[in-house]
């Protein structure tokens, strides 16, 4: 389970692209249950709002496995980011893990994303994106800011191609993508932008992202 920061909250992007070309524009609101096994394990949310300009990102995620009253794995992440004139500006993030904390936070400083975390300073191109997932990474994608620690993540993204999946209870239609990086993160998105699915496999067990709101309801 020491991988479910690359999902749960999870570090998307220094690539070759123009920041604005990818960056979310549109506030509103993702819930995903997230089942383990097909059991249920946990919520991860994202929140994008404006404020004064600016747009907000709120991700949470909460998983937690236990056997009657002992609690055998408990997870939280709590992260911030600000967007400003379609690129990020900010980050913070505090990850707990059975009692262990992480975090990163830094802010974009001229053409750099400038992080301190758990791993250590590091300084990421300004078209960086963190693990919210809310926004599609593009095909370009190399580099990602790991949101637990703030570690430079090396990445493959690869497009596996157009599917029909059940997103809230309806069949739509979705791009698949998938991100490897640690490990391999599917990820879905329909026509609109919005993150409607992810799923992942660590230490012999899979994990699913069922959608809660609506696709609409979601930021992009």
């Amino acid at each position: 389970m020491k991988h479910l920061s690359a999902i749960a909250a999870s570090a998307l992007l220094s690539v070759f692209f123009s920041a604005t070309a990818f960056a979310g524009t549109t506030p509103g609101r993702v819930e995903f249950e997230v089942l383990r096994g097909g059991q249920p394990f946990g919520r991860q949310s994202v929140t994008v709002s404006e404020r004064n300009g600016s747009l907000i990102a709120e991700t949470s995620a909460t998983l937690h496995a236990g056997l009657g009253p002992i609690t055998l794995f408990h997870y939280t992440q709590r992260c911030t980011e600000t967007w400003r004139e379609g690129a990020l500006s900010d980050l913070d993030c505090v990850t707990r893990r059975n009692g262990r904390t992480t975090s990163v936070a830094g802010a974009r400083a001229g053409d750099a994303l400038r992080m301190r975390g758990t791993a250590g300073a590091q300084r990421f191109v300004a078209a960086t994106l963190p693990t919210s997932w809310w926004t599609r990474p593009p095909l370009a994608t190399r580099l990602m800011i790991n949101t637990e620690n703030g570690a430079r993540l090396q990445v493959h993204v690869s497009f596996i191609g157009r599917e029909t999946i059940v997103a809230n209870g309806r069949r739509i239609g979705a791009d698949h993508i998938r991100v490897e990086g640690t490990l391999p993160v599917d990820l879905w998105y329909d026509d609109a932008g919005h993150w409607v699915g992810c799923a992942f496999s660590t230490q012999g067990q899979h994990m699913t992202y069922r959608l809660l709101t609506t696709p609409a309801q979601g930021p992009s």
